[in-house]
């Protein structure tokens, strides 16, 4: 009786090390694991940080910090109390701050405004989302977006035109000279949808994000004319006048 009592300790004390050596080595493969996503997230950082250095010197600190600054702000947020949409809408601009007060101080006198515009822009399409349907929100990745057709050469080239006229013209891009580009693409988009995608929800949906990024165009005033910049226009590619 000794001897199998013995034996079954034995086979205990053998086991509970065994566990004991497997789960340190778990433990130490995880902790590896944590370390080199660290470093390459790391590194990822750093190289952007030297991406933002070559247009904006004397930046890649000020970004390193202000991306450490969104991520602490993320971790602060309690998602098993959030939706994803509160989150985006309630959250977001908040953790965003560091990052938009960079790009802010590097961008010339003209386009300061561009970085709260593209934020507030976002959000518009976040509330887009978030109100329409599922079945339009699957539509926004539809592989038809990314087709080819008789169009799609014409639009690149009004577009390349276009972004000729603004650097010919001197000076940075504005926030008025964003709405009359997007303005002036959206019969592109119309007739490369037409084109592309027959169904009429993803259509809908492709334009219901694009409206929604533009919507923030109807506040901004054309300080030239004194009137609003953001028009509608729906005239046929093929009508639209090439920009030399």
């Amino acid at each position: 009786m000794r001897g199998f009592v013995l034996v079954i300790c034995l086979v205990a004390a053998i086991s509970s090390a065994t566990c004991t050596i497997q789960s340190e080595d778990v433990s130490s493969r995880l902790r590896l694991k944590y370390l080199q996503a660290y470093l390459q997230e790391r590194q990822a950082i750093s190289e952007l940080g030297d991406k933002v250095e070559e247009v904006c010197p004397g930046s890649k600190t000020k970004i390193e910090d202000a991306i450490d600054e969104l991520k602490s702000c993320a971790d602060k947020i309690d998602q098993t109390q959030e939706t994803s949409c509160s989150i985006a809408k309630n959250r977001l601009p908040k953790c965003m701050e560091p990052i938009i007060k960079v790009v802010r101080d590097c961008m010339p006198a003209e386009s300061k405004g561009l970085p709260d515009f593209f934020m507030k822009s976002v959000l518009k399409g976040v509330e887009y989302i978030c109100k329409t349907d599922g079945e339009h929100i699957f539509e926004l990745g539809n592989m038809c977006l990314y087709k080819q057709n008789p169009t799609s050469m014409t639009c690149k080239r009004k577009f390349q035109m276009r972004m000729q006229t603004y650097q010919r013209n001197g000076g940075g891009i504005g926030v008025e000279d964003v709405c009359s580009m997007m303005d002036y693409m959206k019969p592109c988009l119309k007739s490369h949808l037409s084109l592309s995608c027959g169904s009429t929800i993803t259509q809908e949906a492709v334009l219901g994000i694009y409206e929604a990024f533009m919507s923030n165009c109807r506040t901004v005033v054309n300080k030239s004319h004194n009137e609003l910049e953001y028009k509608t226009n729906d005239v046929e590619v093929n009508r639209l006048e090439d920009f030399s």
